[in-house]
């Protein structure tokens, strides 16, 4: 009985498979992805607009921001948008740098710190070694937006004494900030102008309080 040589067949047979795995092989390669962190507003001092000189002349005074607590849905390394209003899509490439919550608390802290020269402020979990004046824990209920249009931060406020026994003010914002341009880019600038906003309405909360005194 004669075998069959190698022929034809066989060699496209070879081919095929060499093809095939070409083309797996190159479904199975994704872009890297892009890492995205919230910024701080630009510096503030005492002379510009929107900062607080000196609002506790009893002299200075430690504020600790904290904790932030976020919804589930934004509890991801991955940046979420909102297609429409009871839907979100989660990106597969588009990431966050650290967790959103210490991103938030970081950049809150930063902002706040920036507006009232006359305190120290802290994030959660604060490290100051010593005793809290002041308090401010966050609750953020919404903080998406839409390519097609804006952010929206809805967050619950409070500013307690250091040891949170007591209750100086609730506040309740709801900042809706448009986009400037497209893509992921331009929807974290708008997540950073919202905070900003937010920052601005906790310290008007804190400048509102009389000026703290010694126990």
């Amino acid at each position: 009985m004669m075998r069959r040589p190698w022929t034809t067949d066989c060699c496209r047979t070879l081919l095929l498979g060499a093809l095939l795995w070409g083309i797996l092989a190159g479904c199975s390669t994704s872009p890297p992805p892009r890492l995205y962190t919230l910024s701080p507003m630009e510096s503030m001092t005492s002379g510009q607009e929107g900062a607080s000189p000196s609002i506790f002349p009893s002299g200075e005074i430690t504020l600790g921001i904290g904790p932030v607590r976020i919804p589930e849905y934004l509890d991801r390394k991955q940046v979420v948008s909102r297609s429409t209003e009871n839907r979100i899509d989660i990106s597969e490439f588009d990431l966050w740098g650290g967790t959103l919550r210490d991103e938030i608390t970081r950049v809150l802290t930063e902002n706040i710190g920036s507006m009232l020269p006359s305190a120290k402020v802290y994030g959660f979990p604060w490290l100051t070694g010593g005793r809290m004046d002041y308090r401010i824990p966050v609750n953020v209920l919404q903080f998406d937006g839409s390519f097609a249009g804006q952010v929206i931060l809805r967050a619950q406020w409070t500013l307690q004494s250091g040891d949170g026994k007591r209750l100086f003010l609730a506040g309740n914002s709801h900042i809706v900030e448009p986009l400037h341009g497209a893509g992921y880019s331009a929807l974290v600038a708008a997540h950073n102008r919202a905070l900003a906003c937010l920052s601005q309405e906790i310290v008007s909360g804190v400048a509102s309080l009389p000026p703290a005194t010694d126990p």
